[in-house]
């Protein structure tokens, strides 16, 4: 790891010395590369604040949830379609539903038990892990998303970086802190042209308080309409 900023906080910056983690990328999922250096810049922007911000060069601890996390939206899809009275009533006709969601439906009817457990199971690993992380440090920042916005007409990207990904290749940041309950906050960081683009900022269970205290101080010290366009 590399500490990209040691410095006292400067007068007026509204926090006390926070412990950054930046996390460039999951494992070996693509970002675009406008993202990338927009999310770097941030980390910079961070420590010159005052705050300590460390690179993690390969942080692959949430793998196993992120290759699972898709399974709890498929259960709880096909649920709904066998059991369309229980959460509303109003009319629900799975008829209507595209492709993808279709076969969403579809691999949530067909998936067994023991997945789903292995999902929870990976998830409370996580949350464990994570607890343990979160001794060393305060927050953790990641690109909100890995990819650019896309054609409306298409369900996600299908290349990021020359790349080609999965339905959730644009999603890798996300559903971690989902799947954990950790308080997870997205900030505006830039443009890259005319499309603005987020980091996402995590925090420990319970420290909804002090991510939003940063989350405000940060965005007072850079107002979003001031970031450069790349």
């Amino acid at each position: 790891m590399q500490v990209i900023g040691d410095r006292p906080v400067e007068e007026g910056a509204g926090l006390q010395r926070a412990r950054i983690l930046f996390i460039p990328r999951f494992g070996d999922h693509p970002v675009d590369p406008q993202i990338a250096a927009l999310t770097e810049a941030t980390a910079r922007r961070m420590a010159a604040l005052g705050h300590e911000v460390t690179t993690a060069q390969d942080f692959g601890i949430v793998e196993a949830v992120n290759q699972r996390w898709p399974l709890l939206a498929q259960v709880g899809l096909a649920w709904l379609v066998a059991h369309p009275q229980e959460l509303s009533s109003r009319p629900f006709d799975p008829s209507l539903f595209g492709a993808a969601m279709q076969a969403n439906a579809e691999n949530g009817r067909k998936a067994s038990a023991s997945e789903l457990f292995e999902l929870l199971y990976e998830a409370e690993r996580l949350r464990n892990t994570l607890a343990r992380l979160f001794e060393r440090h305060d927050f953790l920042l990641t690109p909100a998303a890995a990819a650019l916005p896309w054609p409306a007409s298409q369900t996600h990207p299908t290349r990021i970086d020359g790349r080609e990904v999965g339905p959730r290749g644009h999603a890798v940041f996300a559903g971690f802190a989902n799947a954990v309950g950790l308080p997870a906050i997205a900030l505006p960081c830039g443009f890259a042209g005319p499309m603005p683009v987020g980091v996402q900022l995590v925090a420990r269970e319970g420290a909804d308080d002090a991510l939003l205290a940063f989350a405000r101080a940060f965005e007072q010290a850079h107002p979003w309409q001031r970031f450069p366009v790349l």
